[in-house]
């Protein structure tokens, strides 16, 4: 399986994106995969790659076609996903574990995200777990 980082650098449609932009984008998605679970600001990226922010917003915006934000977004969720369903630690532990201020906020993020509240996905994959096992 790809990782996210291969397929946002492999999906580099646009040219016109410098070499530069290209540098940062990509050190953008490194850091990303270092510190998505501690919900970072998009300051603190830009002050690891030693840019303002908007410049690390228009350079991952021209390279990825997607803003940082959406970008943050996507791994944080991604990893919720696999946590609510691999896991049986409480709601509120993770919505901690993940930076999350509160539980209500740590619902509104999934549900936003994926449709499902992070109690009805477990029980989807515990259905589904119960239905693989017979």
């Amino acid at each position: 399986m790809k990782s996210l980082h291969n397929i946002y650098l492999g999906n580099q449609q646009d040219p016109t994106p410098n070499y530069s932009q290209n540098q940062i984008a990509s050190q953008f998605i490194t850091l990303v995969e270092r510190h998505f679970r501690e919900q970072k600001p998009l300051a603190f990226y830009a002050k690891q790659i030693d840019i303002q922010e908007k410049d690390l917003i228009k350079s991952v915006q021209n390279c990825l076609h997607k803003a940082p934000r959406k970008i943050l977004n996507e791994y944080l969720v991604k990893e919720l996903i696999v946590q609510i369903g691999a896991t049986d630690l409480p709601m509120k532990e993770l919505s901690l574990q993940y930076g999350f201020n509160s539980h209500a906020q740590f619902t509104r993020f999934v549900k936003s995200t994926t449709g499902l509240t992070p109690s009805r996905y477990r029980a989807l994959k515990y259905i589904e777990y119960l239905a693989d096992s017979e």
